[in-house]
């Protein structure tokens, strides 16, 4: 019993669970919010092993590749940090859904990899900054971890959006983000105080 109380406090599992909760919520809440079904088998699947991914990068990447050991400028960090974290993720995710290490070489894949990379750091050396500028705006007391989180996943889905070439006045695609979001949002201000230790923006 000792040792699964341990397992659950630890920093890794905290780590893991929030991120995990975090990006389903994501996924969840725009999935809802658009036209597809959450029995989907395929979405299911694809969303499972991506969350796996994250589990997997937690585990064992983690504890080996920490940028705070490596870059003082808090920027620059959480852009490192961002595109190690979400990069391997997808790398775990497509290696466990397609079985073959030659797939990571798919150009396809690799462009529309990139491009949610890039939106991820565009938001941590560009707008982090200019989010941080609210300070002390309040909203039923959570302030810039949950406004943070929002901004920074609506930068990474217009900025891979932009860059896809697909126009961002599409309704669907609008319905959709706004669950992703929405569902972020929700996770934060649900569950921050509990993960507060694991997770910090400073």
């Amino acid at each position: 019993m000792d040792t699964v109380k341990t397992i659950m406090n630890s920093e890794t599992f905290i780590s893991a669970s929030n991120d995990v909760l975090k990006i389903g919520a994501l996924l969840l809440g725009g999935r809802l919010m658009s036209s597809g079904s959450i029995t989907d088998q395929g979405w299911m699947r694809s969303t499972a092993l991506l969350l796996i991914g994250f589990v997997i990068y937690h585990i064992i990447v983690r504890n080996i590749i920490n940028p705070s050991d490596f870059v003082d400028m808090t920027t620059i960090r959480m852009a490192i940090d961002d595109i190690i974290k979400f990069g391997l993720a997808f790398i775990f995710a497509r290696l466990l859904s397609t079985k073959e290490i030659a797939s990571l070489t798919d150009r396809s894949w690799i462009s529309q990899t990139s491009i949610i990379l890039a939106g991820f750091a565009i938001y941590d050396i560009i707008f982090f900054k200019l989010i941080r500028r609210i300070g002390t705006f309040s909203v039923f007391g959570y302030t810039l971890y949950t406004i943070s989180d929002v901004f920074k996943f609506g930068t990474m889905l217009v900025v891979s959006r932009y860059f896809s070439g697909e126009t961002l006045n599409d309704p669907t695609w609008l319905k959709e983000v706004a669950g992703a979001l929405i569902g972020v949002g929700l996770y934060d201000i649900l569950s921050q105080r509990r993960f507060r230790a694991s997770v910090s923006i400073e």
